[in-house]
């Protein structure tokens, strides 16, 4: 006979919720972070005079 134990745990919906909000403002703060690095590293290619390609550019863009 095997035994098989059970992984999940019950949680209430309205913690539940509380918590998808905490994790989502959490998402918010560090895209905020990646923004920011982002915005500083091109400030200092300008300052370097660093200049993309039109199509690495366009790469970025996704496009």
């Amino acid at each position: 006979m095997s035994t098989q134990t059970k992984n999940t745990i019950a949680i209430p919906a309205e913690e539940y919720s509380y918590l998808k909000k905490i994790e989502q403002s959490f998402e918010r703060l560090f895209g905020s972070f990646l923004h920011l690095k982002e915005i500083e590293q091109a400030r200092k290619e300008i300052k370097q005079k660093k200049y993309l390609s039109q199509s690495l550019l366009f790469k970025k863009l996704g496009l």
